[in-house]
């Protein structure tokens, strides 16, 4: 932690990122704030993938062995062949989540949110309210400003003196 993090020598770019990932105070602090929140309700974090043996053995593994035929997890599939299902092994991606944020989405904000009473303050109405129809509508590109909408809202009505609730 007291050496310059541009001055610590890797052999690789990957096993410089890894380690400027890694070691960045961002990291950090994301990893605290998320313990911290999961303390709150009544959870303990665990971070399997962070165990400062297996980070001491990935960062010794040259990058080429590390991205084989440019697969970026084929380490952790072969070490994890004989215990996960052919189907787990073979996906590729993260999942989609679309259709269950939309359902989401659509139950919060049946109009514009505005259980914070100050809304209003920061958003236009009339251009909001226009906005969540479109989406509403089948407007799927607009998920995410409705989604700050709820957020802002709900924030506001958190932290902001004066809310409604």
């Amino acid at each position: 932690m007291r050496m310059a993090r541009h001055s610590v020598p890797w052999p690789s770019y990957a096993q410089w990122d890894t380690w400027l990932s890694l070691s960045s105070p961002y990291f950090g602090l994301k990893l605290e704030a998320e313990e911290r929140r999961a303390a709150r309700a009544g959870l303990e974090l665990r971070y399997p993938l962070l165990d400062s043996r297996l980070v001491e053995l990935v960062l010794a593994i040259p990058s080429s062995r590390r991205m084989a035929r440019g697969e970026r997890k084929g380490l952790l599939r072969a070490a994890a062949a004989d215990v996960l299902p052919p189907e787990v092994l073979g996906r590729r991606g993260k999942g989609d989540w679309t259709t269950p944020v939309d359902r989401a989405l659509a139950r919060a904000a049946t109009g514009v949110p505005n259980r914070s009473g100050l809304l209003d303050r920061f958003v236009d109405p009339a251009g909001a309210d226009r906005l969540v129809r479109r989406y509403h509508g089948g407007a799927g590109d607009l998920r995410w400003d409705v989604w700050f909408f709820i957020t802002l809202d709900r924030w506001l009505e958190r932290f902001v003196k004066g809310a409604t609730r």
